[in-house]
């Protein structure tokens, strides 16, 4: 089946998140705002996507909970999201959560902490 969402394109390699992370929603479109602070799994591979022409990931909530969700005409509906709903987001409105790792730190800068998951700390 060809997936609508994606291009051929290839994707870049310097991505934030990698399959299967752990991520914060940070940005999303003026219809899905709702979904900014959700956290999500990650799923790869990556793919460039359709409507913004940038580097994506399949997601899923991390929590059962409804995500807000814009079709590809525009339409705006609120829904359970599985693997099976192939909901895909941009990369760069994702931030990774990764643990630190002891006596390391975090090596990348757009990846935060484990233990600082809230967004008012993020956006100081």
């Amino acid at each position: 089946m060809v997936n609508p969402f994606m291009l051929k394109d290839p994707v870049p390699t310097n991505l934030r998140c990698r399959d299967g992370d752990i991520a914060i929603i940070i940005k999303d479109t003026a219809v899905c705002s709702a979904n900014v602070g959700r956290l999500v799994r990650v799923r790869g591979p990556a793919s460039i996507l359709f409507r913004s022409q940038m580097p994506g990931w399949r997601i899923k909530p991390l929590h059962r909970r409804r995500l807000s969700i814009e079709d590809m005409d525009g339409r705006f509906t609120r829904e359970l999201v599985s693997w099976d709903t192939c909901i895909f987001h941009e990369d760069a409105w994702l931030l990774p959560i990764r643990p630190e790792i002891p006596g390391e730190g975090v090596s990348d800068t757009n990846v935060l902490p484990l233990e600082l998951v809230t967004l008012e700390e993020y956006a100081q």
